[in-house]
């Protein structure tokens, strides 16, 4: 017994400074993923602050009012497309395009959540789908698409209290899972204090 106690207080020490150094490492790891760098986008009259890897690149449609590419950096993860929409006038109510976006998956095996919550500014719709995505190919009036497995596709409506903009995150469920958080702070999004919505329906 005499021993143990004797190894106990010789080892202390070195415990101590072995737990303090996880802790550190631990935290420091935690503030650098934290510490995404970022730039602040302007499209039209909507400011996003965005990680610095993400791309504006060409519209693809005349409809779309800007399109990003984005990346995961360190990973050999397929990239992501964001695309923003803004339209004159009635763009639909918001349940029927939420029912609209529910139904461009496949039933079997979809998962979905819906939320709201609260910016700064104004107020934003959060529709969150996962499994097999008809992706749009072309003009929505042609009715064309290609498959996309284990899809996941984030679509956010959201009001700055002067304007309604539509924003639209498309890609592969892992690669959308390593940039979710950054993408509800590019446009000043809580998960934290959302809520269910409530369809009117």
């Amino acid at each position: 017994m005499k021993r143990l106690m004797l190894w106990n207080h010789r080892t202390l020490p070195f415990v101590t400074m072995l737990i303090t150094t996880i802790v550190l490492v631990s935290s420091s790891m935690l503030a650098q993923a934290d510490d995404t760098p970022t730039k602040e986008v302007t499209v039209r009259e909507l400011t996003l602050q965005m990680p610095e890897s993400w791309m504006k690149k060409e519209n693809t449609s005349r409809f779309r009012l800007a399109e990003f590419d984005i990346p995961v950096p360190g990973t050999d993860l397929e990239n992501a497309d964001l695309i923003l929409f803004h339209f004159q006038g009635a763009a639909g109510k918001t349940d029927a395009n939420i029912m609209r976006w529910l139904s461009q998956f496949d039933p079997a095996g979809r998962t979905s959540t819906v939320k709201e919550g609260k910016t700064t500014d104004g107020s934003y719709i959060l529709v969150d789908v996962q499994g097999d995505y008809k992706n749009p190919v072309g003009p929505p009036v042609l009715g064309k698409f290609e498959k996309m497995e284990n899809a996941r596709v984030i679509s956010v409506i959201l009001n700055t209290g002067d304007d309604v903009y539509y924003l639209k995150l498309v890609g592969k469920q892992d690669t959308i899972k390593e940039i979710v958080d950054d993408f509800r702070k590019s446009f000043g999004g809580d998960a934290e204090t959302e809520k269910d919505y409530e369809f009117e329906i």
